[in-house]
């Protein structure tokens, strides 16, 4: 093979070598980062109810205690905020954000149970704590298999 042949190849294999390494290093910058770090993202609401301003105003609560809903954000899809804001109870006066979870879950462990449910995620009007009332909801809310006392509540 001719000397300027050799180089030529030497050149565009120095070449491959160095795109590779890129690709490598770009993957490894954007690539590799903790799903449950992206956050699940807060549905839009129009805040008009008290319920939906009391989840906004929450909502960076609620995905500290709930680190499974980011982890498992892409089998949760948004339902509804429900209101259960009530002078006259207002010991359990709530707002709950209602995700349900999909029927062929692909993140979700299947030890959890939890095809299809609908999940409601709490906060009590005095925004001090939160509330779920489902086992299967608390592991979703958890990322991990929960087996405690029935109806999980915490304070912030």
């Amino acid at each position: 093979m001719p000397y300027h042949e050799i180089i030529k190849y030497l050149n565009l294999k120095r070449c491959r070598r160095n795109i590779a390494f890129l690709s490598i290093s770009l993957v490894s910058a954007t690539g590799c980062s903790n799903v449950s770090d992206i956050p699940l993202e807060k549905p839009s609401f129009s805040q008009s109810s008290e319920a939906e301003r009391l989840i906004s105003a929450s909502w960076d609560k609620i995905l500290d205690h709930c680190p499974g809903l980011s982890l498992y954000r892409n089998d949760l899809s948004y339902v509804r905020v429900d209101n259960f804001i009530t002078p006259e109870f207002k010991d359990m006066s709530r707002a709950e954000v209602v995700y349900r979870v999909s029927d062929n879950p692909s993140e979700i462990p299947s030890v959890m149970m939890s095809q299809g449910h609908h999940c409601g995620f709490g906060v009590f009007s005095d925004g001090s704590y939160m509330i779920i009332q489902k086992d299967v909801c608390v592991s979703v809310c958890l990322g991990k298999k929960y087996s405690g006392p029935t109806g999980y509540f915490s304070n912030w």
